[in-house]
């Protein structure tokens, strides 16, 4: 039989805290992290009426993968 996975995705704006703690947590957990990747988020601006994005957000994306079962 075949292994089965499940996944977990992880989005980390420059501000949140997630750092080595948090990844040995869901390490402890028996999350693998499997890769991780910089990124740049847009947001839009909130104004009426104003369709346009503003400022981007850096964030981090964390892969992780388990075991099911």
């Amino acid at each position: 039989m075949a292994d089965v996975f499940e996944y977990k995705i992880v989005v980390s704006e420059a501000d949140d805290e997630t750092d080595e703690a948090t990844l040995n947590t869901h390490g402890a957990d028996g999350w693998e992290l499997v890769n991780a990747v910089a990124d740049v988020r847009a947001t839009e601006d909130g104004g009426e009426g104003d369709d346009e994005m503003d400022d981007s957000v850096p964030v981090t994306v964390f892969y992780f993968k388990r075991r099911r079962g």
